[in-house]
């Protein structure tokens, strides 16, 4: 009798741990939904481009923007953001991304100086992206 106990135990405890990682998923969504920035992963930075409204900054080369890049993203490299910061909208949240989320980090502090709140990082970069079979687009 007390490995039955034992299993029914058993099978409630993953049962909960099941229930309170999917909720920790739902939870990170909405943060994300609701206002907290900060660094995200390639299928996080999906899906805030499936939901729509976050405007795309490629900080590359304009060759390595060329041969592929997230749709609807605007291409400022991170030597020339400082200078080129009045281009981006201030009251739309960006998704800032390079190769592999090093140039990127950069730009993120750099958009942080300048008082831009409302910005994502994908840390690991478009080659993750790729990786994961996300779409980009060319030209």
């Amino acid at each position: 009798m007390p490995v039955m106990v034992s299993r029914r135990v058993a099978a409630l405890v993953l049962a909960a741990v099941a229930l309170v990682a999917a909720g920790a998923g739902v939870y990170t969504a909405r943060l994300l939904r609701g206002g907290r920035y900060g660094e995200v992963s390639v299928g996080e930075a999906y899906g805030l481009m499936e939901e729509g409204g976050v405007l795309p900054l490629d900080v590359r080369t304009p060759e390595e923007f060329a041969g592929g890049h997230l749709e609807g993203a605007v291409n400022i490299p991170v030597d020339k953001l400082e200078a080129r910061l009045d281009e981006l909208p201030r009251d739309q949240p960006l998704l800032v991304y390079s190769r592999t989320g090093n140039r990127s980090s950069r730009a993120l502090d750099i958009l942080r100086d300048a008082g831009f709140t409302q910005v994502y990082h994908m840390s690991q970069g478009i080659t993750a992206w790729i990786q994961e079979g996300y779409p980009t687009t060319t030209g």
